[in-house]
Order: structure tokens, then sequence, then C-alpha cells
């Protein structure tokens, strides 16, 4: 009778340690299988592969993948090429060439239109409605004409309808064409047209 109370005991014993130990198995997979489904939920915001993934993007972005290149060029301090983000607008690429000049004239210029890459914006010089006398010297009389192809940029601004800009570019065009040939030549200069032209023809000559 004592050999079968103790056998019951020890049956006893040993199901109630197979029974714990498959309980601390379940126990085991059920937390690593909550832990994997929190870190992989699709609304978990600390998702690594996510983060991965929005930092390519954003280093992505920062290195050119989100940038434009336009050219601004005409009444602006720093006429040239501008990197600016894509949708930036023409006011955005006007400042970052050093903005404009108290001579640019905008009535026919959106500022607010998105850029596109590559584009090319020319800011003009409004027209003064003032007319212009020509050259005099300190005692009141006309000076002589003004040679296009010695004048500096000071005295070239002198000249009606040309500013700082326009002065610059007209250096800049003798310079690589070795020197205007005649006066009409400089109807190749970039913002001086055929009126603008015909205000300077009596003031200029080579």
């Amino acid at each position: 009778m004592l050999e079968k109370v103790k056998l019951f005991l020890l049956n006893i014993y040993e199901n109630k340690r197979l029974f714990i130990s498959c309980v601390l198995l379940l126990l085991i997979i059920a937390s690593t299988f909550t832990l994997i489904y929190i870190k992989y939920s699709p609304g978990n915001t600390t998702n690594a592969y996510d983060d991965n993934a929005v930092t390519v993007f954003n280093e992505e972005y920062q290195d050119g993948g989100g940038k434009i290149v336009v050219s601004i060029q005409g009444a602006v301090n720093a006429p040239g090429l501008v990197s600016l983000k894509k949708g930036g607008r023409v006011y955005e690429a006007v400042a970052l060439a050093g903005g404009a000049l108290d001579a640019a004239d905008f009535d026919k210029i959106n500022l607010a239109r998105e850029m596109k890459d590559g584009e090319e914006v020319f800011i003009p010089e409004g027209e003064s409605e003032i007319e212009v006398a020509p050259p005099r010297a300190e005692d009141g009389s006309v000076t002589a004409k003004i040679n296009i192809n010695t004048a500096s940029a000071e005295r070239l601004c002198d000249l009606p309808q040309v500013g700082p800009a326009i002065a610059q570019r007209i250096i800049d065009y003798r310079e690589s064409a070795n020197g205007f040939k005649n006066i009409d030549e400089i109807k190749n200069v970039k913002g001086i047209g055929n009126a603008v032209f015909e205000e300077l023809k009596d003031l200029i000559e080579v």
C-alpha cells in the first residue's frame, strides 16, 4: 500500500514538472510573436526599414534629387545660374541672383510663377519716361559722342536706358568680339533692341 502511494505522488510530481515546462514554453513563444508583431507592424513609426527608406529619400533630395538649375539674366545684381528647390518661384531665383536692380521692371514678369529646370528668365529694365539729354561737360556744353569701344561702365551709364547691368554687357561683348565694328552692332547686346538703339544712335560712336 505504501508503495502505491509513493508511486501516485511521484506521478503527480512528474506531471507537474511537464505541465510547468509546457506553460513556460508557450509563454516564450507568445512573447516572441508579440515582439515581432509590434516591431514590424505597418502602423509602427519606429520601423527600422521605413526609417531607412525615409533617410535615403531625404539624402537624395538634399543631394540634388529635388533641385533645379535656372538662369536669371537682366536687371539683377549677379546674373547667371542659380540652384533652387524643385517647384521654386521666379522671385526666389531673383533673390538668389543677388536681388533686382532699382531699374528692374516687373510689370511683365510673374514673380509667383513656378520655374522649370533649365529655364532662363530675363528681367528687363524699365523704360524711362524722362527724356535724357546728351552728355554735357561741366561748363554745360555738349560733349563728344561716347565711344562704346573705350568708354568705362560708369561712362556708358550716362547713356539713356543704360544701367550698370547693360553697361557691363556692352563691355563684355566688345571684349569677346574684339570691339564693335559699327554702332549698329550694339543691338547684339542683350537688352538693347531697336527702340533703345534709336535713343542711343546719335550719342555713340566707335
